[in-house]
């Protein structure tokens, strides 16, 4: 965690991230940050395959105001449901 309260997540290559890693993650963020707001950028780009609970669980409001997201192309995104629900 950088001292602007922004996370820098870089998923492993070939990951194929569930439920309990979605979880397991936003819960790790919430403790690094010690209660304050933060931030997160995520790397998903060599991300293989993401479980739709995980993209749903994700997709909370309350996690989708913090993440943000870079695509194949290096582009940085606001996580949003609708992005989310996209990721294959």
């Amino acid at each position: 965690m950088e001292a602007d309260m922004v996370a820098w997540v870089t998923i492993f290559p070939d990951a194929q991230q569930t439920l309990a890693d979605a979880k397991e993650n936003i819960q790790a963020l919430e403790e690094l940050s010690q209660g304050r707001p933060f931030r997160a950028l995520a790397d998903i780009r060599q991300m293989a395959s993401q479980a739709r609970e995980a993209r749903e669980f994700y997709s909370e409001p309350s996690h989708t105001q913090r993440l943000v997201t870079v695509d194949e192309n290096g582009d940085r995104k606001p996580a949003d449901r609708q992005f989310l629900y996209g990721l294959q």
